[in-house]
């Protein structure tokens, strides 16, 4: 890092992708490390509102879910949000990605009251797409919560915008499919 500076810019974007493989190769720890680094330059470079510091936070908190650490997930996915939060226009994706995460996260502590309050909050406000996120969410939340025909529900709410969305073969419904099985088995 010699030849920019340490604090130098053009040190963020590698950093930041030398997480994401680290991630991806289930190096949770040397992630951290890297998103930290990529926190510090922005951090000395910039402000501490900078955008690119809310992706750093995104995917800081993504990897402590992964580490199964997911207090530090939810701090981080809401400094993700703080961050965004500066330029709602511009960030409104990134905003929404956000607030999905720091619901999931409510889901993960098993704080599932505010799991089912908040998605019910956040669902009424987003696409589609989006909407099948909260949806899939409140079926786990009421899985967990052993209420069989709430879970159903919210199962079928996921499957219909999903093939309406992406067609009776997608991906993403293959998953849900996969899940709705597993519930269904647990159930009997």
């Amino acid at each position: 890092g010699k030849i920019f500076g340490d604090n130098s810019i053009k040190l963020v974007s590698p950093l930041a992708n030398v997480g994401i493989a680290f991630k991806n190769n289930g190096e949770y720890d040397k992630a951290v490390e890297s998103y930290l680094k990529a926190e510090k330059v922005l951090n000395e470079s910039y402000s501490s509102d900078d955008p690119r510091l809310g992706y750093v936070y995104t995917n800081l908190g993504t990897v402590y879910k992964l580490k199964g650490d997911y207090l530090k997930n939810q701090e981080y996915q809401k400094a993700a949000l703080r961050v965004f939060s500066s330029d709602p226009k511009k960030y409104l994706e990134a905003i929404g990605i956000a607030e999905y995460n720091i619901t999931e996260t409510l889901y993960l502590l098993k704080q599932y009251t505010e799991a089912i309050q908040t998605s019910l909050a956040n669902v009424s406000r987003v696409d589609e797409d989006s909407k099948s996120y909260y949806y899939s969410l409140l079926a786990r939340v009421y899985s967990e919560l052993g209420d069989v025909e709430m879970t159903k529900n919210y199962y079928q709410k996921t499957f219909d915008i999903l093939v309406q969305l992406k067609g009776e073969d997608s991906y993403d419904l293959g998953l849900e499919y996969s899940d709705y099985t597993s519930f269904l088995l647990s159930v009997g």
